[in-house]
């Protein structure tokens, strides 16, 4: 019920995951199969094994911002989008294949204003997923860290962490600690910064390797 809902002849496909699925519909049984590895991948591949007349109607996330696009049998198709979904409506034939792509490019978020500790900071985000940095790969005092705006954002697959994973990497900055260590001091030192390589991971993935420091906010330098 979560991942489709039917209505008549219309089969509303809510999320993305692998799997077979068997669905009533008002002109019968019909039987299909998805193939994707989303939300790390934005392919997502229905094979239909039950030929006949009914609608997909392929849910197309906000995230997305335009930057999707549907092939059936491998040709580009255009589809409209009606309260969220792209509706396919046709007589199938089995083996028919309807991909749907997404463009899962990191993008960086920007909070609103009003949001007094987000104020100068950015957010980086894949797809669906959320990302953040993590103590253990990055290193205490991740409030001195920062990511300059032409900072290229890099997807790197990473197999044998956290059980499979896509990081996110970028050449950030690191603010240089001043010397004395004082809490406070009336001289001003001027700001000294390191470059560092930043590793960004899904924010669910946090908390797995030991007690350590976590941000998903970091701030911007220009």
């Amino acid at each position: 019920q979560y991942l489709y809902i039917t209505k008549g002849n219309e089969i509303f496909v809510n999320l993305y995951t692998a799997n077979k699925a068997k669905l009533e519909l008002d002109k019968g049984e019909v039987s299909f199969e998805v193939a994707t590895d989303y939300p790390y991948e934005g392919s997502i591949r229905f094979r239909v094994l039950s030929a006949g007349e009914y609608a997909f109607n392929l849910r197309i996330p906000d995230w997305s911002r335009g930057k999707w696009s549907i092939k059936i049998n491998d040709r580009a198709e255009n589809f409209e989008v009606v309260d969220g979904y792209a509706r396919a409506a046709r007589p199938w034939n089995e083996g028919d294949i309807i991909e749907l792509l997404l463009d899962v490019t990191p993008t960086r978020v920007y909070s609103n204003p009003k949001v007094a500790s987000n104020v100068g900071k950015v957010a980086i985000q894949r797809g669906p997923l959320v990302y953040c940095l993590e103590e253990v790969d990055n290193g205490p005092g991740l409030q001195q860290v920062y990511l300059p705006k032409g900072a290229e954002l890099k997807s790197v697959k990473v197999p044998n962490k956290l059980g499979g994973t896509v990081e996110v990497r970028a050449t950030g900055l690191r603010l240089k600690s001043g010397e004395p260590d004082t809490l406070y001091s009336y001289a001003e030192a001027p700001l000294e910064f390191e470059e560092v390589e930043l590793t960004f991971i899904p924010y669910y993935l946090w908390a797995n390797r030991g007690e350590n420091e976590m941000t998903v906010w970091v701030h911007e330098k220009a």
